[in-house]
Parts: C-alpha cells; structure tokens; sequence
C-alpha cells in the first residue's frame, strides 16, 4: 500500500522488512532515510483496546514512527490538514516533525511501534494542548 500525506511537517521514511521463513523477520531502518541523528529510542506494545497514545505536538523534536508488529490508526494534525493512517508493519515509517500533533488509537493487540526521537526526553518541549497547539501553530504560519 502506498501512503499519501497531506499534512505539513510530516513524510515516508522508507524501511527494509524481509520474512525469512523459519528465521523470522528482519526489519532495518538506516541513514540516509532517517533525518536526524537519533538520540532516544522507545518502544509502544500492549496497548489495551480503546487506549489511545500521544495527543501531544512537540517544539522541537524530531521522530519517526515504524510499526514493526500489528497495527494501529495514526492520526495526523498539522494545524489546518487532519488526516488518519492506518499502519501496518509492512508500510514505510512515518516522519513526526516538530509542530505535528498525533495520536494513535486502534492498535491490535500484538501492535509494535518503534519510535526513533532526535532528541531525549523533555517535558517542556511537548505540547499537550490542543487549543495552545493550533495557537502556536498559527504564530509559526505567520512568519
């Protein structure tokens, strides 16, 4: 399946995933396609049914989200383009820029996300806020 954005401060990251038969799968993601240096890695599983994870936006960092196992439905908000994905482990990752508001919902049980983040944690970057978001996302078109 080929993905369409349409939102800003996003894009297609691609991965390489082999199904080996009894070996198993191998999934990689490398330089150049990831376009940050990555500073903090985490893993999303075990999400119960109806959860959702995110609603936030982030100032300054950087990620990009692969399903590795699974699936789950990205919901993307660039302050004026909404827009939801359904991903599966066979689809490319999915680049999260700053100034992105996300939140995933609809996970199947054995979901996997792997997120790779160009920067590590901190709480005054996100924004949790999604009336502060489209505020601070207004200020920034208007430059």
């Amino acid at each position: 399946m080929t993905i369409e954005l349409r939102v800003k401060n996003s894009g297609l990251v691609p991965r390489t995933y082999k199904e080996e038969g009894e070996r198993g799968s191998l999934f990689a993601a490398e330089d150049p396609h990831i376009p940050f240096s990555i500073r903090r890695m985490y893993v999303i599983s075990g999400v119960d049914k109806g959860v959702t994870r995110g609603d936030h936006a982030h100032k300054k960092t950087d990620q990009v989200m692969f399903v590795v196992q699974g699936e789950l439905t990205l919901h993307l908000d660039d302050g004026e383009t909404k827009q939801s994905i359904r991903l599966t482990s066979r689809d490319e990752g999915i680049r999260l820029a700053p100034m992105l508001w996300h939140y995933m919902s609809d996970f199947t049980p054995d979901c996997m996300a792997l997120v790779a983040a160009s920067l590590p944690y901190n709480e005054s970057d996100y924004i949790r806020d999604y009336e502060e978001f489209k505020k601070y996302a207004r200020t920034l078109n208007l430059r």
